[in-house]
């Protein structure tokens, strides 16, 4: 059975955890929906499109829809977080359209260290956040005060640099990860990518899975089918369009990978999309 690459929130989901073990995602994963990740205690390994950080206490990420990471304890074993996703239609029951698109708009997926002060004000909007899940209707707009926020202050760190980057990783891995990103349209092959890090295969394959939590394959088909998915939500374009651009053969080829991974074929995935 394969792994989840695909993470699926409907409204708000909230979770705190504390864990003195160590626990590295089995695989990267993405979700059709924004995320909020506070780092309360410990250190986490995030991986983030091509870039990758070491998260320490204070240090907040911001996620948007259809953007692939992995987080891994590496080696550290204790870390104690909350994690939040959320639909922006949430935000709808205290902001207009157009009040919601100032705030979110302007953000992109990041990470920043918080000042002491804003540090415990998020731990407190997390706090209520975590204890609102199901609260009913009050509880639905008093989540969406703090979810909006916690934005808020993003807004104010989002021209600042964040946390410096890890350097676990090697650099040339990073490269070839950015290579995938922007040509995942193409032809890639192992050899090539390899070549590129100046590496053996063995030794570039078990270096990208250290990295990413999934092979080049996995990661592959992943980068694609999220194309895939954000095309089908948000575009009309043929499902012959839209294999052409991002890196299948043929329609056939992309409904196999796309059925294989949620279970249903993107045809009957956009219906039931259009009808949410």
């Amino acid at each position: 059975m394969p792994l989840k690459s695909f993470c699926f929130y409907n409204g708000l989901n909230v979770e705190y955890i504390k864990n003195d073990q160590v626990y590295n995602m089995p695989q990267q994963h993405y979700h059709d929906s924004y995320e909020l990740y506070l780092q309360l205690d410990g250190k986490r390994y995030l991986f983030l499109d091509d870039d990758s950080y070491d998260l320490i206490c204070g240090d907040m990420v911001f996620l948007s829809p259809y953007e692939i990471h992995h987080m891994a304890s590496l080696d550290s074993h204790f870390y104690e977080r909350y994690v939040m996703n959320f639909d922006k239609s949430l935000l709808m029951q205290i902001l207009t359209e157009s009040e919601l698109n100032m705030l979110l708009t302007p953000l992109k997926s990041c990470v920043v260290h918080l000042d002491e002060v804003l540090f415990e004000k998020a731990k407190v909007y997390f706090s209520d956040l975590n204890n609102s899940v199901g609260g009913g209707f009050l509880a639905s707009k008093t989540a969406a005060f703090s979810i909006t926020n916690l934005l808020l202050i993003l807004r104010s760190f989002s021209e600042l640099a964040g946390p410096a980057k890890s350097k676990k990783i090697d650099s040339s891995v990073i490269d070839t990860i950015h290579y995938i990103n922007n040509n995942f349209d193409k032809e890639i092959c192992l050899s090539d990518l390899a070549d590129m890090a100046h590496m053996s295969k063995f030794h570039f394959c078990r270096l990208f899975h250290s990295t990413t939590g999934a092979t080049l394959g996995e990661y592959l088909r992943n980068v694609r089918l999220a194309k895939v998915h954000k095309m089908l939500v948000n575009t009309d374009l043929p499902l012959s369009q839209i294999a052409q651009r991002t890196g299948f053969d043929s329609t056939s080829k992309l409904t196999y990978s796309f059925r294989k991974i949620y279970g249903i074929s993107p045809r009957a995935f956009r219906k039931n999309s259009k009808n949410k």
